[in-house]
């Protein structure tokens, strides 16, 4: 026991001290989101699901989608300290959600989108390892949008899919000595929704339908359930999850003034037939705002 603190108290010294031979990549393994509080008995897994559909169109968005997976990657990174960046079996993964057909090839290796604590099972991760993964993340990342913005034919985000087909095989179930819990982070403007001739070729259910009747009037909540416009939710048991809904769009929100309130009752009635905890937020709200809720929501 005196060993592994002894070593834990080494791994954060090397993780603070710097000198001239001190490689660049490790001196740019920095964040300042402050402290983290989480569980002491609770590991954490963390999937970030990109819609990079034409809402990424603009530099504006996409900078600020950037931003958003940079603050979520140092508040991953300042929850490992405690472990000294080596005892931890925390993960984080970025995943695309693209529409059915797509067949763009990605330039990225999508492994080098992945922050792993517990990779292979090993106990080779270390702070200098720890920023190795992050350097390569931070890259890949930034690639992916370069990519994605100037690829006009990289559309769709079929999220409804992804969840039955994809997502079980990202999250952790408990293993009777290791608890995990995790936490998936959606960014799309909210709009699940196609091409009219794809929505014609699937089944109810499957994308938002029924939002255009339902806007400005007082009864829309009464509308969407006489009327069944929900999302079909999947028999799936996905353990502990929580999701978290980020930059939600509304069309003329000043116009059709209760469109987030509709966006959010699709996402988190689906979410709730689930069994999944959410929460919804919209494009409106600052990045600084999002910071202490990223650091309440991801960690707990």
């Amino acid at each position: 026991m005196k060993f592994s603190y002894l070593l834990f108290l080494f791994f954060i010294l090397i993780g603070c001290g710097e000198n001239d031979e001190t490689p660049e990549f490790i001196k740019n393994c920095k964040n300042n989101v402050g402290s983290i509080d989480r569980k002491d008995d609770t590991f954490y897994n963390i999937v970030v699901l990109l819609d990079l559909s034409n809402r990424i169109a603009t530099e504006r968005q996409s900078n600020k989608d950037l931003e958003i997976i940079n603050t979520i990657l140092n508040i991953f990174q300042n929850a490992q300290k405690k472990f000294g960046y080596q005892f931890s079996k925390d993960k984080l993964s970025i995943k695309i959600c693209k529409q059915k057909n797509d067949d763009v090839e990605l330039n990225i290796n999508i492994e080098d989108l992945v922050v792993d604590m517990d990779r292979d099972n090993s106990r080779n991760m270390n702070f200098p390892n720890f920023c190795k993964q992050k350097e390569s993340f931070e890259t890949s990342i930034n690639n992916l949008y370069d990519y994605a913005i100037q690829n006009k034919s990289f559309y769709g985000a079929d999220i409804w899919n992804f969840f039955n087909e994809e997502m079980l095989s990202l999250l952790k179930e408990n293993d009777g000595e290791t608890k995990y819990k995790n936490k998936v982070i959606i960014l799309t403007d909210g709009y699940l929704n196609f091409a009219s001739a794809i929505e014609k070729t699937r089944p109810k259910g499957t994308f938002m339908r029924g939002y255009y009747r339902m806007r400005n009037n007082a009864d829309w909540k009464k509308i969407f359930e006489d009327r069944n416009y929900k999302l079909t939710p999947h028999p799936h048991d996905y353990f502990d999850t929580d999701v978290i809904v980020l930059e939600v769009d509304p069309k003329k929100p000043t116009e059709y003034t209760n469109e987030f309130n509709l966006l959010s009752n699709y996402w988190k009635t689906w979410f709730e037939d689930m069994e999944l905890n959410s929460e919804v937020y919209s494009k409106s709200k600052p990045i600084k705002d999002l910071i202490p809720l990223l650091k309440k929501d991801l960690f707990n």
